[in-house]
Formats: structure tokens, sequence, C-alpha cells
């Protein structure tokens, strides 16, 4: 019998891709996005807060758009807010490649495990 943190563990790493992909295209949709808008819409959404714990929801995402910042995929740009400088995130021309990659790559792998599992 599974326990609750082999669960955990046998998911983490799918829950990162759907997040990841998820990030991606919420930067891609809203041209800038601040961090915190995407955790309040992760955990306002049924389906999305399933794909990460309530407690490392704010971690998660600051991992996944450092990955992707790093990756090229998006950058920061410092903005001032409310009188306080706070960083925003815009898709770059390559991350709009991969976003598009991915998709189609995601596509294709729900198709061949809905295929399998037949």
């Amino acid at each position: 019998m599974e326990n609750k943190e082999t669960k955990k563990y046998q998911y983490r790493e799918f829950h990162n891709i759907l997040l990841k992909l998820f990030i991606l295209k919420k930067i891609d949709h809203d041209k800038k996005v601040y961090p915190y808008d995407i955790i309040k819409k992760i955990k306002r959404s049924p389906i999305l807060s399933n794909l990460t714990d309530k407690e490392t929801i704010k971690n998660d995402v600051y991992n996944i758009i450092s990955v992707l910042e790093k990756a090229g995929y998006i950058e920061s740009e410092a903005l001032k807010r409310d009188g306080k400088i706070k960083k925003y995130y815009h898709i770059t021309p390559d991350g709009k490649k991969a976003l598009n990659a991915i998709k189609k790559e995601f596509h294709k792998l729900v198709k061949t495990v809905a295929s399998l599992i037949k």
C-alpha cells in the first residue's frame, strides 16, 4: 500500500512539467507577469492547485521562474508599482518557440498515454 510521501514523490516530476507549461503560458498570455499573480491564479484553480502542495506553492513557482529565466525563456524587468520595485516577467522569442514545441509534445504524450491505458 502506498503512503502519502510515496505518491507525492511519484507525481512530483509530472506536476513540475505541468506547472512549467502553465507558468510559461501565463507569462506569454499576460505579456508582463508578477509572480504573486501566478501564485494567486494557481491557488484559485481547483485543477492547478492540485499540481503543488499549498505549503510549497510559492517556492515551486519561484523555482520554476528561476529555471525558465536561466534557460532564456523569460526575462525580468524591474518596475515601480505602489511605491515598491517589483520584478515582472515576459516571455522571450526562445520562450515562445519552446512553449509551442512543449505544447505539441505534450499533446502527443497525452494521446500516447491515452492509447496505452485504454
